[in-house]
């Protein structure tokens, strides 16, 4: 499954535009699923759960990678060049280098 057929499903499915980041996609999924009784636990069907939910992880991914290719801990790989950086930089001065 593609990220633009993931996105068409859920579109239908949701009624709705998808939200634009992660913890708003994540948040507006959950309620779907509860609104309308969509999980096998709540009495839904397993088929409809599972082209959702794969959907849900396909479309998911793309939007953790659009927003920065997320490493983990809410830290992009910007995030972690720039603390390796700033930690050489340390090192070189705590040797009494100029940086």
């Amino acid at each position: 499954m593609t990220p633009d057929s993931a996105h068409k499903i859920l579109e239908k499915a949701f009624g709705e535009k998808l939200k634009k980041t992660i913890e708003e996609f994540r948040s507006q999924y959950m309620q779907y699923l509860v609104r309308n009784k969509v999980h096998p636990d709540l009495g839904g069907s397993h088929e409809q759960f599972v082209t959702v939910n794969t959907a849900y992880e396909v479309y998911s991914q793309h939007l953790k990678d659009a927003q920065g290719n997320n490493v983990g801990f809410g830290l992009n790989t910007r995030d972690i060049l720039g603390i390796q950086i700033d930690c050489m930089k340390n090192w070189w001065r705590m040797w009494g280098f100029e940086v």
